[in-house]
């Protein structure tokens, strides 16, 4: 992972060596505004890759709030779940006492 101040090392050194690094290109046939060019997208690049780790970090921090909350969710209607079943039990239990009941008087 390369830094803004490894970036900006990078330029200033370039900088240092344009002359040269020009020159030699010159002979290779590059347009000094092609080596410009190139340069500027390298660090835009690399500016916008840290954007981009930015946003997937705070996608991963949405992402595991919203799990939380489907989880609190799912443990409400778990628990809500569970007392419904139980009230069908004790409901099922009071017939069944209340006819045993009935059929004794």
């Amino acid at each position: 992972m390369v830094g803004r101040r490894q970036v900006r090392s990078g330029v200033a050194h370039g900088r240092a060596e344009r002359d040269r690094t020009q020159r030699i290109l010159s002979q290779q046939g590059f347009d000094p505004e092609q080596i410009s060019a190139w340069r500027q997208a390298c660090i835009s690049g690399q500016l916008s890759a840290q954007a981009q780790r930015q946003s997937e970090r705070e996608q991963a921090r949405a992402d595991k709030k919203r799990i939380a909350e489907l989880e609190r969710e799912l443990r409400r209607k778990d628990k809500a779940l569970a007392e419904t079943a139980a009230i069908l039990v004790l409901r099922k239990k009071m017939n069944a006492f209340w006819e045993n009941d009935s059929e004794d008087v």
